[in-house]
């Protein structure tokens, strides 16, 4: 393989990991540099499934219909499941699988891998831990037959430079997360932010305090749990359907030892253009607050709106109209509607009386 491929891979792979490059073209270049057609990066949160995948030069709608087909399915697809067993950085390809076996499963998987071409693959686990694996591999065109002994040490060296980045990636992430969970010790509110498997990585100084007091919610293996529990199924689907990036989050009550109840918000932390090698859930506790400013304050953080859009939120919560929040800020009330279509996108609600369902459950 010519060195300027590799060069040119490992020039990418590098830039990925601060976000200069994006990963589908860091993992094409990677295709490229073995002879393959197919480079795919995809993370796998053990409690909550596929979390990202992607695959180059592969149809988008092949892959939004992966999961349908069965191939995140350990039992039918047979990379999955040599996958989710694999140490890291011990590479498997065709020879440990079984696609025959895997069509004969669900041939609907077994249609898709024909329809899409999806030969030869050779696999690795970057990193594994009890939450979150992150393999990555290439895959050939059926034409193209198996690799060649220069392209698997190719293959062997580029896995190498990919797991630097990855681990300098995660790290930059563990940082943001940090960054984050500082912005909030100046509010007076419990916050916590928790990993796909739902313990705490970050946490207010309020949160820290709520915890000490067990009345509502504890910690147990580090792992962020309902008091009570009987709430801890309700707690663990509305968890699970917060990790979703490109969901608004979900809410669930749950109650103490007397059977008071609690309003918990979770959402995932916000995702930007770059791929997130990681998931994080933001999880808001409801404290009580009449204060417009405060509840301003708070759905800022949250919901990442502008100060403007912040402001009218809240005004929104205490049942003020569009009219009488221009009237009150000597803003146009046109130029209120299109903050308020702003503020409905950020939060993932669809009308004002649902708006101010969503802020109120953070007092």
């Amino acid at each position: 393989m010519p060195t300027k491929a590799i060069d040119e891979a490992l020039h990418l792979i590098s830039r990925a990991a601060f976000g200069l490059a994006a990963w589908d073209e860091a993992m094409a270049s990677f295709a490229a540099a073995t002879g393959s057609r197919t480079g795919q990066l995809i993370g796998i949160g053990t409690p909550s499934g596929i979390q990202y995948n992607v695959m180059t030069e592969t149809d988008p709608a092949a892959l939004a219909t992966f999961v349908e087909v069965g191939g995140a399915d350990p039992h039918i697809n047979s990379r999955m499941r040599v996958g989710l067993f694999a140490p890291e950085m011990v590479a498997f390809d065709d020879r440990s699988l079984t696609p025959d076996l895997d069509a004969s499963r669900s041939p609907d998987f077994g249609a898709w891998i024909t329809d899409n071409r999806m030969g030869y693959c050779k696999l690795i686990n970057i990193r594994k831990d009890e939450n979150l694996i992150i393999g990555a591999g290439v895959i050939r065109d059926p034409a193209q037959g198996e690799m060649s002994r220069e392209q698997e040490k190719t293959f062997d060296l580029l896995a190498r430079a990919l797991r630097n980045a990855v681990d300098l990636q995660l790290s930059l992430e563990g940082d943001q997360i940090q960054l984050v969970a500082q912005s909030f010790e100046s509010l007076a509110k419990p916050i916590f932010i928790c990993n796909v498997g739902g313990q705490i990585v970050a946490m207010s100084p309020q949160a820290e305090a709520m915890l000490a007091e067990g009345h509502w919610l504890t910690v147990r293996h580090n792992r962020l749990l309902p008091a009570y529990a009987k709430d801890a199924g309700q707690f663990e689907s509305a968890f699970q359907r917060a990790v979703d990036p490109l969901g608004s989050g979900s809410s669930v009550v749950i109650h103490d030892a007397g059977g008071a109840p609690m309003h918990v918000l979770l959402r995932p932390l916000p995702v930007t253009e770059r791929l997130r090698l990681t998931r994080a859930v933001i999880v808001v506790p409801s404290v009580v607050s009449d204060q417009t400013e405060r509840l301003a304050t708070i759905a800022q953080q949250v919901f990442a709106l502008t100060n403007t859009e912040s402001r009218i939120a809240a005004l929104i919560a205490h049942g003020q109209s569009p009219n009488a929040i221009a009237k009150a800020t000597g803003i146009a009330p046109s130029t209120v509607r299109s903050h308020l279509k702003r503020i409905f996108a950020k939060t993932g609600v669809h009308g004002q009386v649902e708006l101010g369902s969503l802020l109120n459950s953070l007092r």
